[in-house]
């Protein structure tokens, strides 16, 4: 095996996730934190040797890979530029006596263990991935003549060339009309008027063309370019640390970046470009729906639980697999549980002795690309139903829950379909879906329960847990326990009671008795993916 470490660059903020509860990169993909995939597909190529570069809410992206053995963590104080994140992990390897090849790589970008194995075995002193353009229409573009490499030109750079012999008040169009979107023309369009190097960059370059290692490239060239960077690099690490050393920030920016260093090499025709023709050996995301989408990807399909599954499972798996067909899905679950003391006294504000039991309501759920919610039982007594999301929410005025749940439109159609087991499942769909501004998808929902009705076991509060469960998965929909057990007490409002949340938190939170960290064993069932 090669001698070879990694740079994991994960101290960004992500900004266009537009959710601040964790780092971009500890968001979870089917189930498991992002930059914990990265790491891993890492591991299973055989590097051994991780430095992980963290900043922004380092905490997070440390927890995230709590437990995998041979990562190192340094931390980027200011946040200036991917090169400049990149000297840091190549000084941190040397300072610990490393000398050979190193894999730099992002913390939001899953790339197949197979693509790293042949990483792993590449020769020469810098490699950097590439892929067509038409699979990475914003990546930054390859600057290429004559099949040789010269050098990276960011998209947004490469946009604002293109915008720039035309009047200021046009740049926004122009950049718009390039699939920017609108924080990044912001941003590009305010460093692009505002810093010296930028203006000399754009305005000292005649026709329109900006010179990439003495060679001048216009940004038709540029954004036509055959092949976009996918931000996978492999550097020998003395040459890599001579080269960052001696960037400096040239781009709309004002940052270093690690594609800065493929204009040093190639002076040099030491630069060489590794082609990844299958998209799905390199998955990433931006965005929270991107993120949903990139999601499915590692979902099983129904029949794979079978494998592991017990003979409550594989009788529900067959029975989806039947009315749904065999779907990607995941598995949840929420016990019922028992009050100690009898009584509920949380309606009034007050405290519970509740706790979990064996018995539990356990969904099988897959997506949909629509918002449709279809929901089947394996108990035959218990009818299909069908809703859309769109159609339930549009009822009542969404100024606030209590008003919502007490207007007329909700509360006919509770009375229309009173006592209904499905009603529970639309109760907590229509709580999430009114907390967040993003719409929640669809789903094909199949329903199998072993607690016993009408014995104060809580049967439909576990309902709502389960439901919660697979919205939250199927949505990347990052949340709190406190959060979590709200929306659930609060979701049953919706058919007609007036309840707390001591049962769902008893369902959320309960743990196997004796409890020990190294046993843990948490009663509900983590949802499977």
């Amino acid at each position: 095996m090669p001698n070879i470490a990694s740079i994991v660059l994960a101290a960004g903020r992500g900004t266009r996730m537009k959710d601040n509860s964790h780092n971009k990169v500890c968001f979870d993909c089917a189930g498991v934190p992002v930059v914990r995939r990265v790491v891993q597909n890492m591991k299973d190529a055989g590097i051994e040797r991780i430095v992980v570069i963290v900043g922004h809410m380092a905490e997070d992206v440390m927890a995230a890979l709590d437990g995998i053995s041979g990562v190192v963590f340094v931390y980027q104080k200011v946040q200036n530029g991917t090169g400049s994140a990149t000297l840091l992990g190549l000084r941190a390897l040397k300072d610990m006596g490393y000398r050979g090849n190193v894999i730099v790589s992002v913390g939001d970008k899953i790339i197949s263990s197979s693509i790293l194995k042949d990483y792993v075995n590449l020769k020469g002193k810098a490699v950097y991935g590439v892929q067509r353009s038409g699979i990475n229409p914003t990546g930054g573009r390859i600057a290429m003549r004559d099949g040789r490499p010269y050098g990276i030109c960011e998209f947004a750079d490469a946009a604002m060339l293109k915008a720039w012999p035309k009047s200021k008040d046009e740049w926004k169009n122009e950049l718009q009309k390039l699939g920017l979107g609108d924080k990044k023309i912001e941003s590009t369009i305010k460093k692009a008027d505002e810093t010296a190097i930028c203006k000399k960059w754009f305005v000292g370059n005649s026709n329109g063309a900006v010179r990439i290692c003495g060679q001048a490239f216009t940004a038709d060239e540029l954004l036509n370019s055959e092949y976009t960077n996918m931000a996978l690099y492999r550097f020998e690490i003395d040459a890599a640390l001579t080269v960052l050393e001696s960037c400096t920030p040239k781009n709309v920016q004002g940052e270093i970046y690690v594609t800065d260093t493929m204009e040093y090499f190639a002076k040099n025709n030491e630069a060489e470009l590794y082609v990844v023709k299958n998209q799905n050996d390199v998955l990433t995301y931006s965005t929270k729906p991107e993120l949903i989408a990139m999601s499915r990807h590692f979902m099983r399909k129904a029949s794979d639980f079978t494998a592991t599954a017990d003979e409550r499972e594989k009788s529900a798996l067959k029975a989806f697999i039947s009315k749904y067909g065999n779907q990607p899905a995941i598995i949840t679950r929420a016990p019922g549980r028992v009050n100690i003391l009898g009584r509920h006294i949380d309606h009034r504000g007050g405290n519970t002795n509740v706790m979990a039991i064996d018995k539990n309501t356990m969904l099988i759920v897959s997506p949909r690309d629509d918002r449709t919610v279809r929901v089947s039982n394996t108990n035959p007594t218990y009818s299909d139903f069908e809703f859309n999301i769109d159609e339930m929410m549009a009822r009542a005025p969404h100024n606030d829950w209590l008003s919502f749940i007490e207007s007329d439109g909700i509360k006919n159609f509770v009375s229309a379909h009173k006592g209904a087991w499905y009603n529970y499942i639309i109760a907590i769909i229509a709580r999430i879906q009114f907390s967040l501004d993003a719409p929640i998808c669809g789903m094909n929902i199949l329903m199998d329960g072993n607690i016993p009705m009408a014995a104060g076991l809580s049967s439909s509060s576990s309902i709502v847990v389960a439901t919660a469960e697979a919205v939250t998965a199927l949505n990347c929909i990052s949340v709190s326990n406190a959060q979590f057990i709200d929306w659930c007490g609060e979701g049953e409002w919706f058919v007609g009671t007036r309840g707390g949340a001591g049962d769902h938190a008893a369902m959320k939170c309960s743990c196997r008795w004796p409890f020990s960290p190294a046993t843990k064993d948490i009663i509900p069932g983590q949802t499977k993916t």
